[in-house]
C-alpha cells in the first residue's frame, strides 16, 4: 500500500547535480499536484513535504535540462534526483563588431567542436562541469584566447585579432633600424 491508499502526507527530496556531479544551486521542483515548489539548496539538495497521492516530479532553471525530465513518486523517498547539463553561446566578431562565420569552437573535457553561423553566432547544448572554450580559424587569433565557463551562459563572446609583421630595407635589401609603420 501507498500513503495514496491512507490519505496520509509525505515528505520527498533529493538533489540536482551537472553531469560532473556537483551541486545545481537554486534549480526548481515543480509537483504536479501542488501549487508549491520547492528550490534546491546552494549545494543542489531540496525537499518538500506534504505531498499526497501520485506526484510527477520535475526540475528546471533557465539554461539547464534534466534528466530525467520528470519522475513519478507515490510515497516517502529521499532519492528523487536529476541529472543536469547546460548550453553555452556567444558571438565571435572583428575588432569593428562584423560578424565572423565559419569559426570552430572546441570545447575541453570530450566534448565535440561547435561552429559559428554567418552572423558570427554559436551554441552547445549537452555540457557539464567546467568547460574551456577555444576559438580556432586558420591564420587569426582572438581575445581572449579561451574562456572557461561551469554552467549556462549566453555571452562567450570573441573578438578576431591579427598581428602584422615585416621588414623595412632600403634598396640593396639592408635592414633600416628604428623606422616607425603607423
Amino acid at each position: 500500500t501507498t500513503s495514496a491508499d491512507f490519505g496520509c502526507s509525505y515528505t520527498v527530496s533529493g538533489r540536482v547535480t551537472d553531469g560532473a556531479g556537483r551541486g545545481v544551486r537554486y534549480a526548481t521542483l515543480t509537483f504536479s499536484n501542488s501549487s508549491y515548489s520547492a528550490t534546491a539548496d546552494e549545494n543542489g539538495y531540496w525537499i518538500r513535504p506534504g505531498l499526497s497521492g501520485s506526484v510527477v516530479v520535475s526540475a528546471s532553471k533557465d539554461g539547464w535540462t534534466f534528466l530525467p525530465v520528470s519522475r513519478t513518486v507515490d510515497g516517502p523517498a529521499s532519492n528523487v534526483d536529476f541529472d543536469g547539463t547546460y548550453r553555452v553561446g556567444g558571438l565571435v566578431s572583428d575588432a569593428d563588431g562584423t560578424p565572423v562565420g565559419s569559426v570552430r569552437l572546441d570545447l575541453s573535457g570530450g566534448h565535440s567542436s561547435a561552429y559559428t553561423g554567418s552572423d558570427g553566432v554559436w551554441t552547445k547544448q549537452g555540457l557539464s562541469g567546467d568547460v574551456t572554450v577555444t576559438p580556432n580559424l586558420a591564420n587569426w587569433t582572438f581575445s581572449p584566447s579561451s574562456r572557461t565557463v561551469s554552467g549556462p551562459y549566453d555571452q562567450v563572446n570573441f573578438t578576431r585579432t591579427y598581428s602584422v609583421s615585416g621588414r623595412v630595407t632600403d634598396q640593396q635589401g639592408r635592414g633600416m633600424p628604428y623606422v616607425q609603420i603607423k
